[in-house]
């Protein structure tokens, strides 16, 4: 910035020394004649300022090297974290299959592993199954692609989207260059043409009556040409006024644009909030299926250390069993079913965020272009971009947020998925239990009970 700041101060120095030049040349005009000098200085003063392009193109360069060396740094960085994230995925997974071994075997659970669970990632229930190595690296392909904003379902969009925004602006700017340039030539031609007639004057001497006359005509043909100018100077003014209101006006239009950007992208978060409360009640469901299990198999206990007392206790118990295990499996398909559909939501969120993505950058690059072709012109324009830049700070700070709230859910995906395991792992084991107590059972003095 300070460096585009130097360049522009550079450049408006050499717009003062020509300045001068033009005020030092329009005071020996003044000796020959009055009215030519008047006329080169409104074409002075009609020329726009040099050197503002040059200081612009510098700190743009500046700008496009310091985006770059971020971007290096980004990249070294991100693909450390990548590396490292492939070998957490891999000891989890194995400490997971140790736990799941230790208790199939029947052993002492040997503790929970939500204290060194690796970060959320994108878990597709239709997949079936756990955490494999590939479906880890897979995992981490879409988190790349989140990571980088570039959403997978949607490509792209276009640089030629905005031709023709631009090459209107473009055009009205050179036109009203051009209009300007134009009547400051003809003004200058005028000038060139006194100098012309008064350098080949007549000695009055001669004929000092025709003289006269002729001096006379001439000034009232230069004072016609003089308000001919003024009025073709006010309609140039008038022309650039309203080309101005017209730039006005779409920066009015992409100003809307953005506040209707802002209402969509306050309904999806709206959305994200309520699929954060069906996921937390779905969590609350499974502590308490939990709880059942529990209870179930203190009462599975009970009913083998009373096995001996009566054949029909041992049917109803069987019964019991039926209708808990029909219960359960109501259960883990009404789960499946809510699985399903948070998915569903979740790609529908993520489908709706790429398109404000997009959205966004589509409008950041408009007002760059406009920026771009307009600063030296308007100090209105500069004010009303620099605000509407704050604004979309302010709109990626609130999408930042978004997405911690967005891999908070998915988290709690993963918790999900762990406790349904769990959970099934249980009802195997009741299962197993079930199976050995239809063995025959031997007690002193009695005959075996089945």
């Amino acid at each position: 910035m300070d460096a585009a700041a130097a360049d522009g101060a550079g450049g408006w120095s050499d717009a003062n020394v020509n300045s001068a030049e033009a005020a030092a040349a329009a005071a020996d005009d003044k000796r020959e004649s009055k009215s030519s000098s008047s006329l080169a200085k409104g074409a002075n003063k009609s020329l726009p300022p040099l050197g503002y392009n040059m200081g612009h193109g510098n700190q743009k360069r500046v700008l496009e090297n310091q985006f770059n060396t971020k971007k290096k740094r980004y990249i070294t960085i991100k693909r450390d974290i990548d590396d490292k994230k492939k070998s957490w995925f891999a000891v989890f997974e194995e400490l997971l299959q140790l736990r799941d071994k230790i208790l199939a075997c029947g052993a002492k659970d040997p503790g929970k592993l939500e204290d060194v669970l690796p970060p959320p990632l994108p878990w597709n229930p239709a997949a079936g199954g756990g955490r494999s190595n590939g479906a880890a690296a897979d995992e981490l392909e879409v988190a790349r692609a989140r990571a980088q904003d570039e959403p997978l379902p949607h490509p792209k969009p276009s640089a030629n989207d905005q031709a023709p925004l631009t090459g209107q602006l473009k055009a009205i700017a050179s036109n009203v260059t051009e209009a300007a340039l134009a009547f400051c030539n003809e003004v200058l031609d005028k000038r060139a043409e006194i100098y012309f007639w008064l350098a080949n004057m007549k000695s009055p001497s001669q004929d000092a009556l025709s003289f006269a006359e002729e001096i006379s005509n001439q000034l009232e043909v230069y004072q016609a040409d003089s308000n001919a100018y003024g009025e073709q100077l006010e309609r140039i003014r008038g022309e650039q006024q309203a080309r101005l209101s017209e730039l006005l006006g779409q920066l009015e239009a992409l100003l809307a644009e953005q506040a209707s950007l802002r209402k969509e992208r306050d309904d999806y978060k709206y959305r994200a909030q309520s699929a954060a409360e069906e996921i937390e009640q779905l969590t609350r469901e499974l502590r308490q299926e939990k709880e059942k299990g529990l209870k179930l198999r203190s009462k599975l206990r009970e009913q083998e250390a009373s096995a001996s007392k009566s054949e029909e206790k041992l049917e109803k118990t069987r019964e019991q069993l039926r209708q808990l295990e029909l219960q359960l499996q109501e259960r883990q398909n009404s789960m499946k079913n809510k699985v399903k559909e948070l998915s569903k939501l979740e790609k529908s969120r993520e489908l709706a965020l790429g398109r404000v993505d997009k959205q966004k950058e589509a409008v950041e690059q408009r007002l760059a272009k406009l920026k771009e072709d307009f600063e030296f012109k308007e100090t209105e324009a500069k004010t009303i971009i620099s605000e509407y830049k704050k604004q979309v700070e302010q709109l990626e700070a609130q999408i930042a947020t978004e997405k911690s709230s967005r891999q908070e859910i998915d988290k709690n995906f993963d918790d999900l998925k762990k406790r349904y395991n769990q959970l099934e792992d249980k009802c195997k084991q009741l299962l197993d239990s079930n199976d050995i107590r239809k063995e025959p059972i031997a007690i002193p003095g009695r005959a075996a009970i089945f």
